[in-house]
């Protein structure tokens, strides 16, 4: 989970990696790659769950492709304070429940648009 700007507003995330990058300086930070979720409604079977929601947040893709790539990013891996439960629909595969168990976790940088792939390592 990621506490957003506005108050109340939480995101939630897939992990996907972990790396490191050190600059140019020789400062060594530690990130991680993620895959965002968006909160959606439930559907009909599972009106009665005290759960949210979520599907994958996607993104309209940049020319020369056309139509959604998912929402991903990279977040500095110390703004990380724990994990949270995240369990596939059974019956919809693109949907996903959150218990509600509030645990705050990512916060965004900015190292996504300056990563240099030679400077990365696993």
């Amino acid at each position: 989970m990621y506490r957003g700007d506005a108050p109340g507003e939480i995101w939630y995330a897939q992990l996907l990696l972990l790396f490191s990058l050190r600059t140019r300086r020789g400062h060594e930070t530690e990130l991680a790659f993620v895959r965002w979720f968006e909160e959606t409604q439930r559907p009909s079977h599972a009106s009665n769950l005290k759960l949210r929601a979520l599907k994958w947040a996607t993104v309209s893709a940049p020319r020369p492709i056309r139509g959604k790539v998912p929402q991903t990013d990279i977040l500095q891996l110390d703004a990380i304070i724990g994990p949270c439960f995240v369990q596939q629909d059974p019956i919809n595969s693109g949907l996903f429940y959150f218990t509600g168990l509030e645990i705050q976790l990512m916060k965004p940088c900015s190292y996504a648009a300056q990563l240099d792939f030679h400077q990365v390592r696993a």
